[in-house]
């Protein structure tokens, strides 16, 4: 348990802190592991892109 402004947090309390917590650091990671992904498919070049002529 920790103190917070002199109260004492309950381990139910504590536990829903520590979910909220960990639901949001997952909510992050994937939202940047699928801006990265968009950047890779939008920066891959692909034939005939940018005026490139494919054979």
């Amino acid at each position: 348990m920790s103190m917070v402004d002199g109260d004492v947090l309950t381990p139910m309390q504590m536990s829903r802190i520590v979910a909220a917590v960990v639901a949001e650091l997952r909510r992050s990671n994937d939202e940047q592991r699928s801006r990265e992904r968009d950047t890779r498919v939008a920066s891959s070049r692909s034939p005939g892109h940018d005026g490139e002529r494919s054979s």
